[in-house]
Formats: structure tokens, sequence, C-alpha cells
């Protein structure tokens, strides 16, 4: 209904939702159980419906990748989000929204500075930023899989039909936000999109 109500005009989603379902459709959801969950539900007839769960599959997929990255290297669970909150995020905002008492994340920052990821200041050390860049780039890694069969025109195309739809919610869900989710991006207001090489499709 929220959707609903933020994008009356149900043929820019029936187009979003057409192109989103189609990358979606191309998840690999071992290991992903966030993803294969919604991946597994039936696809709605309503373009909203169909829209909403699509991009719930491609956000998952990217999640349990994420959640895999930060295993991998260490930091998952609180950890990442008190590292997170001393690059580029409000740390009570954040601590509230995720539902971590004072006395948690003070036990965390504390384990984090004893690791060499905190400094004594609360502030990132170049060891933490290492950790969370490298687990950032292993997300970004492992979410490629739904988007290589795309060339970046196709990609650029789908971020324009997604676009207006992002711009309504933005509205209710403004940027900065305490998940951290970035802001959405529009080939056509961004500088360096046209002059980046358009690579061969995937074979």
């Amino acid at each position: 209904m929220t959707l609903r109500n933020l994008v009356p005009d149900e043929r820019s989603v029936t187009d979003a939702a057409d192109v989103l379902a189609e990358v979606a459709a191309d998840v690999d959801t071992i290991g992903r159980p966030l993803a294969a969950a919604n991946s597994d539900l039936p696809v709605e007839a309503d373009p909203y419906r169909r829209l909403w769960q699509a991009a719930a599959t491609l956000r998952e997929h990217r999640g349990d990748g994420h959640v895999i990255a930060l295993v991998e290297n260490g930091i998952a669970g609180i950890s990442s989000i008190v590292l997170r909150s001393a690059v580029d995020l409000d740390a009570t905002s954040v601590r509230k929204a995720r539902g971590w008492t004072e006395e948690e994340w003070a036990v965390e920052v504390e384990k984090l500075i004893t690791r060499g990821l905190l400094t004594r200041q609360g502030e990132i050390s170049e060891k933490g930023r290492t950790s969370v860049d490298r687990a950032e780039n292993m997300t970004n890694q492992l979410a490629l899989g739904p988007w290589r069969g795309l060339n970046d025109d196709e990609i650029a195309g789908i971020a324009r039909t997604l676009a207006p739809i992002a711009r309504a919610c933005q509205t209710v869900f403004p940027y900065p936000n305490p998940i951290g989710m970035p802001q959405s991006w529009d080939p056509d207001l961004d500088p360096w999109a046209s002059s980046v090489p358009t690579s061969p499709r995937a074979s």
C-alpha cells in the first residue's frame, strides 16, 4: 500500500517489475537463506508486489553475501555495526535502530580496541578500515552473479527505470539513514556514467 501511494503510476512500476524480476530470476541461492526464501515465493500478478519481491530477492542475495564476507573477515554482528559507525554512520542512531544496549555497545568497542580495529579515541584504525574495505569489496564481488549477463548499457537502462521509484521512496526514507543504505543511482544525473566504456555482454 505504501509503495502504491508513493508511486501511483502503475505502468512505471510494471516496467520496473518486469526488468528486475528477470534479473532476480538468476540469483544463486546456495548458502543464501534469505535470498532463497524470497526467491521461492510465488510470483504475484500485482506489479507492486512483483517489484517488491524482485527487489527483496536481490537485496537479500547481496545481504546474505555481506554476512558471508563479514564472517570471513571476523567482523560479523555488532562488530560490523560499531566499525561502520566509526566510518560514516551515527553511532547513537544505529545502536538504537539495531536494538543494541549501551552496555553491549561499550563492550564491543572495548573488544575492537583490543583487536586494534578501533583507536582509544573510538576512531577506526588503519587495520579496522582495511577489514571493512575487504569485507565491502568481497560483498560486491559476491553480489555480481545476477548481473553478469548484462552489459553496462543494460544495467544503466534498469537504473533509469528504477530511478523515479527510488526517488519517490526517498521522500519517506531519506539519506543518510540508520541502516547505511546509499543514495539511489540515476545514470542520467551521474556525469561519470556516460564516460564509462560499455563492456561486452558476459558469455
